[in-house]
């Protein structure tokens, strides 16, 4: 029993050996399998291999199918033209409507022109224009033509020695319409002051002869627009803005493949000066008061902001935020407010803190003295020479105090 199981495993290995060799010895016709963009003109090659024997004629039947309805042509290839000297070219199965069937042959009239040799061959080619479909595939198929003699034909060779009929494997070709990714130029990165106007636009391409492609923003600041035809605008660019912004941005075609780019848009700031000036000494028990000035170039981005950084002297020094007025009030007879203190104040417009905005603040100092009032002796009138009178004698510690 194993003998003759090893005696049919031979015989089937010696079968499939032989029908790999014939096959790779036979007459083939294949149709090219390629990838083609969509609107697009393109061709299928159509290659013939010849085995052992030469022939004179070749006939080959192709279907051209599939679910793209493109108008289709048929052209010999030029390498393959001057080995005959009559070509048949039938197309009257051609309507422009999938499927179209082509009947192509050409035959040698003259035996002194020789006949084809075993090898391969480029022996046509089916031309056609793809048509705006995202996917889509055409297929070239054998098929048999029908003629009225009546007689049906079919791929084949004939032998250039004995005109015998030769058969032919017919390999399918496939061709895939297939969309291409457009692509978008980078944007360069902006830096610009609050309050200004960004623009620029988007400059997309893509390899597809038809494509309309469409812009848009993915992320970004929400005042920054992106217009469908790619101009991109952030006017007035407000205050909240300052420091870095991202943005990025795509374009699209019409079967939905997209390209993105990022950039970055850079608001920046200018600070406040402020000024600070001594104010005069004034005596205790007396408000101290003064007003210190500040000056924003750019004006913003919001108003100025004044406060009190620290003081040195007793008490409270209170200051208008929006103004910058301060006073401190000193204690009548309390000598702890007396002499000179420091008294440091600060402005800011709040603008954001980033790299590109390293300060909205500015800071001041100055010095505030407060010193002793006066001592007044009261003054009598008509009080008579060499008598006594009392007088009044007064110490002042605040100039309210004193006459």
């Amino acid at each position: 029993m194993m003998q003759k199981r090893n005696l049919y495993s031979l015989l089937l290995i010696s079968f499939i050996a032989v029908f790999a060799a014939s096959m790779a010895l036979a007459n083939q016709v294949t149709f090219e399998t390629k990838n083609v963009a969509r609107c697009t003109n393109a061709n299928g090659i159509i290659q013939a291999i010849v085995s052992a024997d030469s022939i004179s004629a070749i006939e080959v039947v192709v279907e051209i199918s599939g679910d793209a309805t493109t108008p289709v042509t048929f052209t010999w290839d030029a390498g393959f033209m001057p080995l005959w000297t009559k070509v048949v070219d039938d197309t009257s199965g051609v309507d422009g409507t999938l499927p179209d069937t082509i009947r192509i042959a050409a035959m040698l009239l003259n035996p002194s022109d020789g006949a084809l040799a075993a090898g391969t061959y480029t022996v046509g080619r089916v031309n056609f224009l793809t048509n705006d479909l995202c996917t889509g595939t055409i297929n070239l198929l054998p098929a048999v033509f029908d003629y009225p003699i009546p007689a049906a034909v079919q791929t084949q060779f004939v032998d250039a020695a004995t005109s015998a009929i030769l058969p032919v494997v017919v390999n399918n070709g496939v061709v895939s319409i297939v969309n291409q990714t457009p692509s978008l130029l980078p944007v360069a990165n902006a830096t610009l002051p609050f309050g200004s106007n960004f623009n620029t636009t988007l400059s997309g391409s893509d390899p597809d002869a038809c494509e309309a492609l469409v812009y848009s923003k993915v992320s970004g600041p929400a005042g920054l627009t992106v217009s469908a035809a790619g101009a991109v605008a952030w006017l007035n660019i407000p205050g909240s803005a300052v420091c870095e912004n991202a943005v990025t941005v795509k374009v699209r075609d019409k079967c939905g493949a997209e390209a993105t780019r990022s950039f970055t848009i850079t608001v920046t700031n200018i600070a406040p000066v402020i000024t600070c000036t001594n104010p005069p000494p004034a005596v205790l028990g007396d408000v101290v008061s003064g007003t210190v000035p500040a000056t924003d170039v750019d004006g913003g981005p919001y108003a100025l902001l004044y406060k009190v950084v620290s003081f040195s002297g007793p008490g409270t020094v209170t200051i208008n935020p929006v103004t910058g007025a301060f006073n401190w009030p000193t204690v009548y007879n309390d000598a702890s407010y007396l002499g000179t203190f420091t008294l440091c104040v600060s402005v800011t417009d709040s603008a954001n803190l980033c790299p590109a905005s390293p300060a909205n603040a500015d800071t001041c100092c100055m010095q505030v003295t407060t010193v002793w009032g006066k001592v007044v002796i009261e003054k009598v009138h008509d009080q008579i020479q060499g008598q006594f009178t009392d007088v009044d004698v007064m110490v002042g510690t605040s100039s309210a105090d004193l006459p």
